[in-house]
């Protein structure tokens, strides 16, 4: 991906995306390609300059180190959204979401090899946009109240061009597309519990408008007594 110095080939040459080089002799060459590849590697800016053009235009690199070719490029896919988070309705049991990629992703991994659901529930399916960038799945047979882990399968997240894996939000914990790479991104959701079959009460209340029903499951309502 990157040239030292006298590269102006390189892109042609070797058939790559994007090149970084020198036109002519730097002074620190080593200190350029640590502060791009610190970008390109979310090190810096929070991740927030990973594609090659932002990390060059976000460095301060000496006059003589150049780019040329595709400002898009990433060393690693990451998660760019993920939902639901928190707590969310499950009518019928089930919860539809979806995660989206900065990077178009490698077409022979299916989506369903890449999202891991906790063992309770079911992963009814899921199904890559086009181009290959957002999974949208549904997860079946989860129960009020529960918690469910969703999981993206670094082995399986792949980029399209070259294959690199998922940085996730695992190592380090809590980051997403920060060195090292290789890890799963996970993220948790709730089911939200059912209200109760009567408006204002909390479940397992049994009290009406009308009034209350004793042990035995007789009204107490007030009711005249015959003359």
């Amino acid at each position: 991906m990157s040239g030292i110095c006298g590269s102006e080939g390189l892109l042609d040459d070797c058939g790559v995306r994007v090149r970084f080089g020198n036109s002519d002799s730097p002074n620190d060459w080593k200190g350029n390609i640590k502060e791009l590849l610190e970008h390109m590697s979310g090190f810096q800016e929070a991740g927030d300059k990973r594609p090659a053009g932002d990390a060059f235009a976000a460095g301060t690199y000496e006059a003589v180190f150049k780019m040329a070719g595709e400002g898009k490029t990433t060393l690693n896919p990451v998660v760019l959204a993920h939902a639901p988070t928190g707590t969310t309705t499950c009518p019928v049991g089930k919860i539809s979401g979806s995660v989206s990629f900065d990077t178009e992703s490698w077409d022979l991994r299916p989506a369903p090899d890449i999202i891991d659901i906790s063992a309770n529930a079911t992963l009814e399916s899921a199904v890559w946009s086009t181009p290959k960038t957002e999974i949208s799945f549904v997860i079946a047979d989860v129960d009020p109240g529960e918690t469910i882990t969703i999981t993206v399968d670094h082995d399986d997240l792949l980029s399209f061009a070259n294959t690199a894996n998922l940085d996730g939000n695992q190592d380090p914990r809590g980051t997403d597309g920060t060195r090292p790479s290789d890890d799963d991104f996970v993220w948790t959701v709730m089911c939200a519990s059912p209200p109760s079959d009567v408006p204002g009460l909390s479940r397992g209340d049994s009290r009406g408008e009308l009034g209350t029903v004793n042990a035995q499951g007789r009204s107490r309502l007030s009711t005249s007594s015959p003359s």
